[in-house]
């Protein structure tokens, strides 16, 4: 369903999806023989002005695509009419900010691309008040604080499984015109999660318990269905997560790709800054590939 309510942001939007990598820009940076050539093939994909980097370095590498992913986090924000909504997809960066405050990493591990600043998380860890926390991080934090502290080895999992839950509950209880298209990127990314770990728990030859304590609900494929395949199969499946893997992730594109035809709406906000995350991950990828010669898949830094 359109919303005219958007006419002015996708206007904008499809100005700067101009400067989004191309797959032929992604290939050349592969096959760029050395690092300053790969480094050459991201000229104008950053949005904000920065003096010249240093390709060779990592760090400021890493540097320059935080500062670009703050910069996106800032637009979309501007743009989206349901703050609420879009909010929910930076809740992922402070759940890396509250992991590294656990494992006690300092800014090691911190990203201010979040919600609320990384130094307030871990001023609220410390005193253990969460009231100056959005609503959904401080309901997580307040239930789950002491059991964070006591394992903090199963706090992606314990804090992963309670984000979607409370996105999902979040999205389907707010009335908005791109609502199922939405609901329909979290339902993948679950999935997409849950046949990662799937795979994962299987190379580590854990028990079907421990995938299941880690494996989220809410995705298109059942998390029952994923743990009776875990305890049950002898055989066929590892070829059938690959396969749900390739589909879930077509389905990914495909919805991206649908916003391409929406004159008016939020879809196009959401795929452009999902497309951002998708080349700032490559980018890193490849350029720590070529400053370190290391070989890179890329497939694993496309969806």
């Amino acid at each position: 369903m359109e919303d005219l309510r958007y006419a002015s942001a996708v206007a904008r939007i499809r100005v700067l999806e101009k400067s989004l990598l191309s797959g032929e820009k992604i290939r050349r940076m592969e096959d760029a023989p050395d690092v300053p050539g790969a480094w050459q093939e991201t000229k104008g994909w950053g949005l904000k002005e920065t003096g010249d980097i240093n390709a060779g370095d990592a760090g400021e590498i890493n540097a320059f695509l935080l500062s670009e992913l703050r910069y996106t986090r800032d637009l979309v924000l501007s743009l989206a009419l349901e703050k609420n909504i879009a909010e929910l997809f930076f809740i992922k960066y402070d759940l890396q900010n509250i992991r590294a405050a656990l494992k006690g990493m300092g800014d090691e591990g911190i990203s201010d691309i979040g919600t609320v600043p990384a130094r307030k998380i871990k001023s609220a860890m410390e005193s253990s008040d969460f009231t100056g926390l959005r609503p959904m991080l401080r309901k997580i934090m307040s239930a789950r604080i002491e059991e964070l502290r006591a394992e903090p080895e199963n706090a992606g999992a314990v804090l992963d499984a309670d984000a979607y839950r409370l996105s999902m509950e979040e999205i389907n209880g707010t009335e908005f015109p791109s609502r199922e298209f939405v609901r329909e990127v979290f339902r993948t990314e679950i999935d997409i999660h849950n046949l990662r770990s799937l795979a994962r728990s299987r190379r580590l030859s854990r028990k079907a318990d421990f995938f299941s304590r880690i494996a989220l609900d809410g995705g298109t494929l059942e998390k029952k269905f994923l743990v009776d395949r875990y305890e049950s199969e002898t055989g066929g499946l590892d070829s059938m997560v690959s396969s749900r893997l390739q589909e879930s992730s077509a389905r990914l594109k495909k919805l991206y790709e649908s916003s391409m035809y929406t004159a008016f709406g939020f879809e196009p906000v959401i795929t452009y800054l999902k497309m951002r995350e998708r080349d700032a991950r490559l980018i890193r990828g490849i350029m720590l590939s070529k400053i370190y010669g290391e070989q890179l898949d890329t497939a694993d830094y496309m969806v």
